[in-house]
């Protein structure tokens, strides 16, 4: 029997499959089967100049190996925060151009979603893939490493389960950590046959994240308006997810850190009603770096996350999902 602990993978593999649908090809076109006219004229002289070796991505560079090395530091009012860290490797049969690995989550940004509770507290909603789609887990080497300042601080250790006759890789810290995440994070892949190593590449910074409005266990309506204060950080993005007093009403808002604020359309109000009551299930921040082998096809997403959860309706961080292991 294999453990693997599953819950801080949650937000890595459903990114894993945002990107691969990013990737999407496009839809066919009719085919027209009439023959071309017949050209004759000479070819043009053949230029066998060798072009020049250039591995900067740039923004349309075709990536089909993807890592993900994720850390946050998850505040649920008990003690100091606990710091939680995963990683996973896949490979995708459609390319992703580098530009969608920057800001996975752009088209979410300024939307908010009204739902209503998952069927089970366990459940994960990871969004289904085009049927034309497919991924496979790489390997990424042995443990992962973290460095702050070039001196250890935390370590992915390796871990693998076999599931329907496919190999599951992942990468989780099992050692207790706590408090924010510092400055000057560095992550190194050791790598292998399939996937390029990495060295000593930085994640983002997100500081320690918190809303300076509404006040503390104030309750949410529809005409409430969240505020903070902005990280600077590219790519920086916030989460915010209410439950409504009757526990069966969910919103969850997107929105970009840069903004500082994030108020109700008036489309979700609507759906929510005037006489709607909740309070806050979970804010985070989050930020995303990459960097690139484009020679090989490959890039590594570096994401850190601040985040401060319900210690009551939030779900457990790592409760530890057994995967059996099948003959």
């Amino acid at each position: 029997m294999t453990t693997i602990r599953f819950a801080p993978l949650i937000a890595a593999l459903a990114l894993v499959f945002v990107l691969a649908a990013c990737g999407s090809a496009p839809p066919q076109l009719p085919i027209d089967d009439t023959p071309p006219p017949i050209d004759d004229t000479p070819p043009p002289p053949i230029d066998d100049t060798p072009p020049p070796i250039d591995d900067d991505p740039g923004t349309g560079a075709a990536i089909t190996k993807i890592g993900l090395i994720d850390l946050a530091a998850s505040d649920t009012g008990f003690g100091l925060p606990q710091i939680l860290g995963s990683g996973v490797f896949f490979g995708t049969n459609v390319a992703i151009p580098v530009d969608e690995l920057q800001s996975p989550y752009a088209d979410m940004v300024g939307m908010c979603e009204v739902s209503g509770p998952p069927s089970d507290p366990g459940d994960v909603d990871i969004p289904s893939l085009p049927g034309d789609i497919f991924i496979a887990f790489l390997d990424g080497g042995d443990a992962l490493t973290v460095n702050r300042d070039g001196m250890p601080f935390a370590t992915l250790e390796r871990e693998t389960a076999t599931f329907d006759g496919d190999t599951i890789i992942v990468y989780a810290i099992v050692e207790d950590l706590e408090g924010a995440l510092p400055e000057g994070l560095t992550a190194t892949v050791p790598g292998g046959d399939q996937f390029p190593a990495f060295t000593n590449e930085a994640f983002p910074s997100v500081g320690t994240f918190a809303l300076t409005a509404p006040a503390s266990g104030a309750t949410i309506d529809p005409d409430t308006v969240f505020a903070w204060e902005p990280s600077g950080t590219s790519h920086a993005f916030v989460t915010i997810m209410v439950v409504g007093s009757d526990l069966a009403t969910f919103v969850t808002c997107v929105a970009s850190d840069a903004d500082g604020s994030l108020a109700f359309s008036p489309a979700v109000k609507a759906e929510l009603g005037v006489e709607f009551a909740g309070s806050l299930q979970l804010v985070e921040r989050a930020a995303v770096r990459v960097a690139t082998h484009a020679s090989e096809g490959a890039a590594l997403i570096l994401m850190a996350r601040s985040s401060t959860m319900s210690p009551f309706l939030g779900f457990p961080e790592d409760p530890g999902f057994e995967l059996p292991d099948l003959p």
